[in-house]
């Protein structure tokens, strides 16, 4: 067969024999990659690959309360006891209030709830009501508040507890409890009115 190619045109035999190397050298080279990748595909198909590829990027913590962990039963037995302790009344009012304003409720009195609301405030209302968010009424500017005054302050709890327009519910703290939307709104009414 090579003499029949080479006497019809030296010039297109030699042509015809390097495109024809070259289709062999790509064809084992493509071999060869489908082998490898038969390979890694299998690897990549593994339970522990696969556990790895779809593994979360990040996890939740969910500290139980003090009253949801002593009824817990699958809690450890160390847990138990130290969350039925209960806190000292004077280490609790001199340390400082985390973001999960985790307070207790006011023990009664309006002044004590008022106090109770200012630290709700601070902790979780203060970001957006100190004029920082657009539309939200400024803590202590009655012009902002006489509009929402007068829908009545049951109003305004639901409103906060629920969300309203672009307020998320509770602003966003889900760890307060109505009680604790209650005070920060009294409060909220205390600093417009005084």
């Amino acid at each position: 067969m090579s003499k029949l190619i080479h006497s019809i045109n030296p010039f297109f035999s030699q042509r015809l024999l390097s495109i024809a190397s070259i289709g062999i050298v790509t064809f084992s080279m493509l071999v060869a990659g489908c082998t490898e990748q038969n390979t890694e595909t299998e690897e990549a198909m593994s339970p522990e690959a696969i556990a790895t590829r779809i593994e979360p990027v990040g996890k939740v913590n969910i500290i139980r309360m003090p009253e949801e962990a002593s009824e817990a039963t699958d809690a450890p037995a160390s847990s138990r006891e130290e969350a039925s302790e209960t806190p000292d009344p004077d280490k609790e009012d001199s340390s400082p209030i985390t973001d999960t304003d985790e307070v207790p409720p006011p023990a009664g009195g309006k002044d004590t709830q008022l106090i109770h609301g200012k630290r709700v405030v601070e902790n979780s209302c203060a970001a957006c009501h100190t004029g920082k968010v657009p539309g939200a009424p400024v803590i202590g500017n009655a012009e902002d508040w006489r509009p929402r005054l007068v829908q009545g302050e049951e109003v305004l709890v639901q409103h906060a507890i629920q969300g309203y327009k672009a307020m998320p519910p509770k602003g966003g703290n889900f760890n307060l409890s109505d009680e604790d939307i209650a005070a920060a709104v009294a409060y909220l009414i205390s600093q417009v009115r005084q």
